[in-house]
């Protein structure tokens, strides 16, 4: 968990994310605070998806930099960081929301 109450507990910078040779993100930057909820809100293909699958580990950056409870995210800790985070529930467009599985 992040030493600093004041900090977001969610940190994007400047994040690139390439699927299929087509630049679906770049240079996404956002904080997400304790108590905030966050959604995104978008047309159809402009990586709301892509963007919250990337946060939490399901698809590769191909740069930035994400830190959640202030843990850096990198692709060989993603998994274990994200198990230990308390990470709660994730929803995705066309879906039910389920508690992760544990």
């Amino acid at each position: 968990m992040a030493k600093d109450p004041q900090a977001p507990v969610i940190e994007v910078r400047d994040l690139v994310v390439d699927l299929k040779g087509n630049r679906i993100l770049n240079g996404v930057t956002l904080d997400v605070y304790r108590g905030e909820i966050l959604g995104f809100v978008g047309a159809s293909g402009a990586g709301k998806s892509v963007l919250t699958r990337t946060i939490v580990g399901l698809l590769p950056k191909l740069q930035g930099r994400i830190d959640v409870f202030g843990v850096n995210l990198d692709r060989r800790v993603r998994r274990n960081a994200r198990r230990s985070s308390g990470a709660g529930e994730f929803c995705f467009s066309r879906a039910r929301c389920f508690p992760r599985s544990r």
